[in-house]
């Protein structure tokens, strides 16, 4: 007789809990990989929309206007309110960032 398989523990970490503007009917949500560079910035710009994102490796330099700039690391999450006007800039290091506008 074979003895029961090894049971996995699913682990489930919150990055982050995102509190929406306003309610309106979503009819799209799309998950992207960003990679940049090292040293590669976007520039200024603005969503039309909410975005959220995850570091995935690496680390970037994110700023909305009229904010401190912050570096986040791997493993970090960030979230911009739509038409938050900001720029993102790897530090050096390629960086991979997941968003959801």
């Amino acid at each position: 007789m074979n003895p029961a398989p090894e049971r996995q523990t699913i682990i489930r970490k919150p990055l982050l809990t995102a509190l929406l503007d306003s309610v309106k009917t979503t009819k799209r949500i799309e998950i992207k990989q960003i990679d940049f560079a090292p040293s590669q910035a976007t520039g200024l710009h603005n969503h039309p929309c909410p975005v959220v994102g995850y570091i995935a490796r690496g680390s970037v330099n994110f700023q909305v206007e009229g904010e401190p700039p912050k570096t986040l690391h791997e493993g970090d999450a960030l979230r911009r309110q739509s038409r938050d006007v900001g720029r993102t800039a790897s530090s050096g290091l390629t960086a991979s960032a997941s968003t959801s506008p």
